[in-house]
């Protein structure tokens, strides 16, 4: 009997180190994949605005807070290593996202270019419209929105704008590009999708969780006794 008391008493205690819920909390999910029908300068492959290069710090894909790493991460002066940039002439297109399942989504977080001209600054994203769908068609896509970033204006970190929008369940986001500040091409940093957090078992779950699993260890006990 001691040996069943001692595993009801360490399973009790993996209880009580359980997580509590924080429903509706928001995490980060970087794109899988993500692709353009926008001409690109070849310098600037488009893969760099879900690679994270560009960002002052780094976050785990359906982990990381997303309000808290949104609020603190910037990106710095524009490099060629962390930019996507349209070719000369382009300044408007779709750019595609693969989310690499289902998701919850109902934020959409955008680092725009930072400096050192405000020839760069030109170049910004301005308005563009969000379509969400479960197919890589688009076909019977749902809109989120149309919005505009602000033109960043400081030019050594730009913070993060963040869009929000009604919670919808998608597989793939469009972002239609309509135009920039001005410039004859487009450019982005860095993007990221805020999704629901995989929910937690409540505290009442895990209190049935345990009455489950006593309910098991006592008829264990009873059929070691009845084979003694």
């Amino acid at each position: 009997m001691k040996k069943y008391l001692g595993k009801l008493v360490l399973f009790f205690s993996l209880l009580g180190l359980a997580p509590s819920v924080n429903a509706g909390s928001l995490v980060m999910l970087d794109p899988t994949s993500v692709a353009t029908d926008i001409d690109t300068n070849v310098l600037f492959d488009i893969t760099r605005i879900i690679d994270q290069s560009g960002l002052s710090s780094t976050y785990t894909s359906g982990v990381t807070d997303f309000d808290t790493f949104t609020s603190s991460a910037t990106t710095s002066v524009s490099e060629v290593s962390t930019i996507w940039s349209s070719a000369p002439g382009n300044t408007s297109g779709n750019i595609d996202f693969t989310l690499g399942g289902s998701y919850t989504i109902s934020s959409f977080a955008v680092w725009t270019i930072a400096g050192p001209s405000e020839i760069a600054a030109d170049f910004s994203l301005k308005d563009f419209t969000l379509l969400a769908s479960d197919n890589s068609s688009f076909t019977g896509a749902t809109t989120l929105g149309s919005f505009t970033a602000s033109k960043p204006t400081n030019t050594t970190a730009v913070n993060a704008q963040v869009f929000d929008f009604t919670e919808t369940t998608a597989s793939y986001v469009r972002m239609e590009i309509a135009n920039n500040y001005g410039g004859d091409r487009v450019r982005l940093n860095e993007v990221a999708f805020g999704a629901q957090a995989p929910a937690v078992p409540e505290p009442s779950s895990f209190v049935l969780l345990g009455l489950g699993g006593f309910g098991l260890a006592i008829n264990a006990y009873r059929r070691h006794r009845t084979t003694a």
